[in-house]
């Protein structure tokens, strides 16, 4: 079980409270409950979101040279007279 901390919140404008009660409704959830799962979604950015940018380039470089070596055997290809 995970261990958790009471926080207390001070001086949130009603407008963002009034959003924030009408999400977690939505959500059929607490205005806690919803709070809570914001602050974990958000610290749970902070670390995959940069992973994703790295699989991304990733992917991109492996694309990248993924044509260049189809490129290089269409040529190879065309020199030993194949298709």
């Amino acid at each position: 079980m995970q261990k958790t901390q009471r926080v207390e919140l001070k001086t949130v404008p009603s407008a963002d409270i009034a959003i924030i009660d009408e999400r977690a409704a939505a959500k059929s959830k607490t205005r806690s409950a919803y709070i809570t799962e914001l602050i974990h979604q958000h610290c749970v950015n902070l670390y995959v979101s940069p992973e994703l940018q790295n699989f991304a380039e990733l992917a991109q470089k492996n694309v990248e040279v993924i044509e260049q070596n189809t490129a290089v055997i269409d040529e190879l290809n065309q020199v030993l007279g194949g298709k």
